[in-house]
């Protein structure tokens, strides 16, 4: 019995022995796997270091590694040594209910090296019990998924963000303002829309260059963002337009519609303030439509149409403005798009006639004519240029129907050579900034004087000084190429725009025409007297020919003749009038000792 017990307890030493060796073995092995672990791995204690988090007592070497902290200066520290100022505090109360349930957690959260650096790493967290049930420490296992997350957020910033500007792009502000409806609804405030197009940029981009215009754009978004508070949210929609969404406004409607106003008039001011792009100092301008939501009943679809139909009226009214949406504005835009939609069947199908207002010198004779486009409508009948001319403009057509115009006059020209009595005269035609700043310009004119056969001489280009003062080295090259040919030029609406001497002097000039705004207040105003007699010695001056239109009374043309301008268009002498109608005149047929009895027919006339 005694030998018994004796073997037994014999047994359960060696046992113990053999137990002990096992461990001894395994935790040696499990310490040589952590170490040779490529991700980190933490081992914490349960309890927590004086309420800060639990406390760190074993790191292994891919740790160190990756965070800059040596064992020494790790183990005994709490976990919130590894936080900072961008790590999510949402994540890290997720982890803390997850332990607290003892439950395990897999998590990405972005950690601080020791260098300060910043690391995203997924964190897969996990108790660990005794022989006995009890938890005694959690383990983490974390590893760097930075250049992932990196990816995402570059895959990100391209599907939301322009790249041009950085700005969010028309599908990320789109979103955000879905998201906006209802939270302005719930916290019965207003938000406000912003719909941004920047004036006459495609003459910037086509004149100066595509950088040019890029960089423009760029400094634009700079200026918008600067105008707003960090919460509200500027994009670039695409090409030349922005948004602006501004959230937590007034609960008064009325009082949010003065704040869009407000930060609309500041916007508005700001982008007009010079350009300095390269070597080019630019001006712009941009037109603003707004609008106000509340959200309750409203859509995004809604919203962005009604600023966008506000932003096409602000562009109506002259450009350079805000503003507001209203009712009227859906039929003026129905109106505006069935324009658009006549000017390309229109194109199409021939609709448009040129028709021509006379110039005359001091004894009445035809020297001369302005080419005036009209549409022949087949419903509608005559359309006068005031009614569509906008809209061409502002859609590109303006380029075609240019070309039509010029080729047009072209043709006329030719027909006149071969008749005596109307082979003198010249005819002027305006041309626009789109398409006098095209690249093909110079050469879409000679094609069609030389398809036409007309003579060169006998054409009239008329520019305002809007157009001749956008890049002002290549609006001299281009008239000058033109002049080689003996093509006149005429400065338009001479005083309205940006007049400077100096720029009179550097530009190749033929003539100019004085602008009816002056000729009609002579001679009764003595401003207008001072500022059209000023016009005609500056023009003598320069040795350039003077033009005054808007001529409509005898008193007028009798100042301009003493005065020595001697050139003459207006309703004193005709309305424009059908090309066979100009010939007859020419040709003396007129039974009236006046061209027309011009102010009689002011209602049925227009340009």
């Amino acid at each position: 019995m005694n030998i018994f017990l004796q073997h037994r307890t014999e047994l359960a030493a060696a046992d113990q022995i053999i137990d002990d060796l096992q461990v001894e073995h395994y935790s040696d092995l499990a310490s040589r796997i952590l170490a040779c672990s490529d991700d980190g791995i933490i081992i914490c204690d349960v309890e927590p270091v004086e309420g800060l988090g639990m406390r760190i007592v074993y790191v292994n070497e891919a740790f160190s590694r990756d965070s800059g902290y040596t064992f020494d200066e790790i183990v005994g520290k709490s976990l919130k040594i590894l936080q900072g100022p961008q790590t999510d505090l949402a994540t890290l109360i997720r982890i803390r209910e997850a332990l607290k349930a003892w439950q395990p957690i897999r998590e990405e959260v972005l950690i601080y090296k020791k260098n300060g650096e910043e690391v995203w790493q997924s964190l897969n967290i996990f108790p660990v019990a005794n022989q006995q049930g009890l938890f005694t420490h959690w383990v983490a296992m974390q590893h760097n998924v930075s250049r992932r997350r990196l990816a995402e957020a570059q895959v990100s910033h391209l599907a939301f963000y322009d790249h041009l500007t950085g700005l969010p792009n028309r599908r990320l502000v789109l979103d955000r303002l879905q998201h906006a409806l209802p939270t302005t609804s719930r916290k019965h405030e207003c938000g406000g829309l912003l719909y941004i197009d920047v004036d006459n940029f495609k003459m910037v981009n086509d004149s100066l260059g595509h950088h040019i215009g890029d960089e423009l754009l760029r400094q634009v978004s700079g200026r918008l963002r600067a105008c707003v508070r960090a919460t509200d949210t500027v994009a670039r929609l695409g090409g030349d337009e922005f948004l602006v969404l501004l959230e937590g406004l007034s609960d008064s409607l009325d009082t949010s519609a003065s704040q869009v106003m407000g930060i609309g008039e500041k916007i508005r001011e700001c982008i007009a303030k010079p350009y300095q792009l390269k070597q080019h100092t630019v001006d712009c301008s941009v037109s603003i439509g707004a609008t106000v939501f509340q959200g309750q009943g409203e859509v995004v679809d809604e919203l962005l149409k009604r600023a966008d139909l506000a932003m096409y009226q602000a562009k109506a009214q002259g450009r350079n403005a805000l503003r507001f949406f209203d009712g009227d504005m859906q039929s003026a835009m129905n109106s505006r798009v069935a324009v658009e939609r006549d000017l390309r069947t229109g194109l199409k199908k021939d609709w448009f006639s040129l028709f021509y207002q006379p110039q005359v010198d001091s004894n009445g004779h035809i020297v001369g004519a302005e080419a005036l486009v009209r549409l022949q409508h087949p419903v509608r009948g005559l359309v006068l240029p005031a009614d569509f001319i906008a809209v061409a403009e502002e859609t590109g057509l303006i380029v075609p129907l240019g070309d039509w115009v010029m080729n047009a006059a072209c043709d006329q020209l030719a027909q006149w050579a071969a008749i005596p009595v109307m082979a003198d005269l010249s005819i002027a035609v305006n041309v626009s900034a789109r398409q006098f700043h095209q690249e093909h310009f110079v050469n879409s004119v000679r094609a069609a004087l030389a398809r036409s056969g007309a003579r060169a001489s006998r054409l009239k280009i008329e520019l305002t000084e809007s157009v001749s003062l956008v890049c002002l080295k290549e609006t001299v090259a281009k008239i000058n190429a033109l002049r080689e040919d003996g093509v006149c030029f005429c400065l338009d609406d001479f005083g309205t725009g940006y007049s400077s001497l100096s720029y009179l002097r550097q530009l190749p000039f033929d003539q100019i025409k004085i602008d009816q705004s002056f000729v009609q207040d002579l001679p009764s105003s003595l401003a207008a007297c001072s500022i059209v007699r000023t016009i005609i010695a500056l023009g003598k001056t320069l040795n350039l020919g003077i033009v005054a239109e808007g001529v409509e009374s005898q008193s007028q043309q009798d100042f301009l003749k003493d005065h020595s301008c001697t050139l003459y268009q207006g309703y004193l002498y005709s309305q424009p009038i059908p090309v066979e109608r100009l010939m007859d005149l020419r040709m003396g047929k007129s039974t009236t000792s006046r061209l027309f009895n011009g102010p009689a027919m002011l209602s049925q006339s227009g340009d």
